[in-house]
């Protein structure tokens, strides 16, 4: 006898493997901008400090810091882009274990581009979320899943957390983030 889990997953197999495929399309994307994020590096050259005058004596021109982090990645497809808003099941809301860091955006369906995405500190994001000062509405989607999501507000993540980068194309990124003015491609925080 098959167990309400296996009936669960049987019943949402197909739109599970869809999922699955689709944000798998923008791993190569998501992939290269992790690793712009990924490492902070200190240019002894300029010499700031004593120590980096000392550094770039003995031929140590950076330093190179690279810390570990888990990182999260959701990509929407396009027929949700007027929603402007991050989605996180309410199951996984309530994990204890969160990634580090996450990357959200809206995908190219006939690219393997993201239109709009952003790199942010996710664990912040989640205390502010707990907090009640990142506002979420509750939404369910029963052709999707049977499990409630929570709906947050692009804006509302882009004003309150750290965001690492941002980045897309310039008509996506206004519509998502209600005309807010961004650098196209750059970087808004420090890695940390």
């Amino acid at each position: 006898m098959a167990s309400n889990a296996d009936e669960y997953y049987n019943r949402y197999k197909l739109i599970f493997a869809g999922d699955f495929s689709y944000s798998r399309k923008f791993a190569k994307c998501a992939n290269a901008i992790i690793m712009r994020n990924i490492a902070e590096i200190h240019d002894h050259e300029k010499r700031m400090t004593e120590q980096d005058k000392e550094k770039d004596l003995y031929g140590a021109d950076r330093t190179i810091t690279v810390a570990p982090f888990t990182c999260g990645l959701r990509v929407r497809r396009l027929q949700y882009l007027k929603f402007a808003e991050f989605t996180m099941d309410t199951k996984e809301f309530a994990k204890k274990s969160q990634p580090d860091y996450y990357i959200w955006g809206y995908g190219n369906d006939h690219e393997d581009s993201l239109l709009f995405y952003m790199f942010w500190n996710h664990r912040q994001f989640m205390k502010l979320a707990r907090e009640n000062a990142i506002k979420h509405g509750i939404e369910q989607n029963s052709k999707h899943s049977a499990v409630q999501f929570l709906t947050f507000k692009a804006t509302d993540i882009f004003d309150k957390c750290d965001i690492l980068e941002c980045g897309g194309k310039a008509e996506t990124i206004r519509q998502v983030l209600n005309n807010r003015q961004v650098p196209i491609n750059a970087k808004l925080g420090e890695f940390g």
